[in-house]
């Protein structure tokens, strides 16, 4: 049914509350990537820069239509400028990094089981 409703445009008549219904928290994100990468909620957290935080950034703006300064509370990160840049820099490295790439796909069966 999801591909169904995704298949055409949304509208912004409503609020993104109501649009992303079943749509992934910042929580089940920071999961998902945990499980994926076999790293703590703590480390994501709390170590300076790393893909796995980058990784997070990008699936909680893309897969939960988190707001960055969502993302930036959960990364425990104070800018939500700097979320920004982590998510530009993942859709680089997702181009052409077969690894981050098999890691996404595990970190979206997480999210999508």
């Amino acid at each position: 049914m999801r591909a169904i409703v995704e298949s055409e445009p949304r509208s912004t008549d409503h609020p993104t509350a109501q649009r992303a219904v079943g749509r992934p928290e910042m929580a089940q994100v920071v999961a998902a990537v945990e499980e994926a990468f076999g790293e703590s909620s703590s480390d994501l957290r709390e170590k300076r820069g790393g893909v796995a935080r980058m990784l997070v950034a990008w699936l909680g703006w893309y897969e939960g239509w988190q707001r960055l300064s969502l993302i930036a509370a959960a990364l425990r990160i104070r800018s939500g400028g700097h979320i920004s840049n982590l998510i530009r820099a993942a859709d680089e490295m997702l181009r052409s990094d077969t690894a981050l790439q098999q890691y996404a796909d595990e970190a979206l069966a997480t999210l999508r089981a």
